[in-house]
């Protein structure tokens, strides 16, 4: 049995655009079934552990099932009311009646923008062609809030160049959380991560100096760097263990990014449970390691995907170059700011990091 501590469910349905930056070649022709829901919520409830759990309604883009996300809502709360969920959307059917109905039964958005503009048009279209950007920014000021909600990009070796002037663009605009992630399973050469180092700095300098200025911040890869360092956590991967993806059809995986297409290992379903011999399967990929991290002086710090591992090089444990670049210079420029906001007393930094 998995040990589902401080677990998250990822409930998945389909998708309305054409995301051209995605490798994993997720595709889903059907929607999920109410008696799968309900299986997959009932599952979890008798299997948790009862601390920080949460269900994400992932994709493809759930808001086309709306009503039976929300009706999936409703069911959690009314039988585990403590479950805190969140919704990964690509925000071009968030009007402002969806907005209302997901705050009402308090679920989280996640908004996936992959940069300003220009650079998200590119990546992000409907089957048309046409580019969502303008659906997106006019849903959002349609809701008429302070603050846009959260939002998650993917970095390429296209867009690499821009990232900085994204990321700040973006701030601007008023989205004051921001998460970035490398498509590692593209062709990153020793060129383009010496453009992503160079635009990460930016990005780096910019925080900062939100810090110093008082404004508020949040970028995902620092943030997570320096909590991690000041409380001595050690990062793991949760698959096989503090994660669960439901796909449509009732079927469980252990990550949501698991190319499903190849026909991976499942650990069981909504119908019969799990697997034991596929959660120890899972489970065991986290003890094996790359003889060449175990060198690094960086290697507990490190955040490592079993699944991006064997996409790129064949093993669950052998981390491929562009991997071990991008933890290295997430730590360094992480340390590098806590570093100087603690010594210069930043207040806000103090309060965010260490009295809370």
């Amino acid at each position: 049995m998995m040990e589902l501590k401080h677990m998250t469910m990822f409930l998945t349905t389909q998708c309305n655009l054409t995301c051209t930056y995605c490798f994993c070649g997720k595709k889903y022709n059907s929607s999920m079934k109410w008696n799968v829901a309900v299986g997959a919520v009932n599952f979890f409830e008798k299997n948790r552990d009862y601390k920080d759990n949460t269900i994400t309604f992932f994709g493809g883009e759930p808001l086309i099932e709306k009503e039976l996300l929300f009706r999936i809502a409703d069911y959690v709360m009314e039988n585990c009311p403590d479950i805190k969920m969140h919704v990964t959307t690509n925000g071009t059917l968030l009007s402002e009646g969806v907005y209302d109905e997901l705050k009402k039964r308090n679920i989280n958005i996640l908004l996936s923008l992959d940069g300003y503009e220009e650079n998200h048009d590119f990546y992000r279209k409907y089957t048309s062609g046409k580019g969502s950007w303008n659906t997106i920014i006019r849903n959002l000021n349609s809701l008429h809030i302070d603050v846009f909600p959260p939002i998650r990009m993917t970095v390429t070796v296209k867009n690499v160049e821009k990232l900085s002037s994204n990321v700040i663009n973006l701030y601007n605009m008023g989205f004051k959380s921001i998460a970035f992630y490398i498509a590692y399973e593209d062709k990153w050469d020793e060129n383009k991560i010496y453009i992503y180092e160079s635009e990460y700095r930016k990005i780096a300098l910019f925080y900062e100096q939100c810090f110093e200025n008082g404004q508020p911040i949040y970028i995902d890869s620092i943030d997570k760097v320096i909590d991690s360092n000041i409380n001595n956590i050690i990062n793991q991967c949760a698959i096989g263990n503090q994660c669960i993806s439901v796909l449509p059809d009732g079927t469980f995986y252990p990550c949501h990014r698991i190319d499903f297409t190849k026909k991976p290992l499942n650990m069981g379903d909504v119908y019969n449970g799990v697997k034991k011999e596929a959660c120890e399967f899972y489970r065991n990929i986290l003890d094996l390691s790359d003889p060449e991290c175990d060198e690094c002086v960086l290697h507990t710090r490190c955040l490592q995907c079993p699944i991006q591992n064997k996409n790129i090089t064949g093993g669950y444990h052998l981390v491929p170059e562009i991997s071990c670049e991008v933890n290295r210079i997430h730590i360094v420029y992480g340390d590098k700011i806590a570093g100087d906001l603690y010594q210069s007393n930043n207040n806000m930094f103090l309060k965010k990091f260490y009295n809370s």
